[in-house]
């Protein structure tokens, strides 16, 4: 499976950081809710275990949160890669705005 990796630097609070990034995925599900869906989110403290559906097939991965970092982590399809970079690009540019 091919592997996804998206870290992106922050300067807010750790627990202000957590509190955006905790409507990340669901804010990327309803952005385009005709393609994914069966999401679930498992938090801990500092970050969570996810998985959802793209156009059915099942991706899986991690996220965490440091007081300076975000990292998400997941594997993708291997259908998928063609769009590992749209992928990649579009979590990281949400993460940004959510961080500002």
């Amino acid at each position: 499976m091919p592997k996804i990796k998206v870290e992106v630097e922050h300067t807010i609070s750790q627990e202000t950081a957590i509190t955006r990034i905790k409507g990340l995925l669901s804010k990327i599900k309803n952005d385009y809710q005709d393609m994914i869906s069966d999401l679930d989110e498992q938090w801990t403290d500092n970050g969570s275990v996810f998985s959802f559906k793209v156009m059915g097939m099942k991706v899986h991965g991690n996220l965490v949160i440091t007081p300076v970092l975000v990292s998400l982590n997941g594997d993708l399809p291997l259908v998928a890669m063609p769009f590992k970079k749209t992928i990649e690009d579009k979590i990281r540019e949400e993460t940004i705005k959510l961080l500002k």
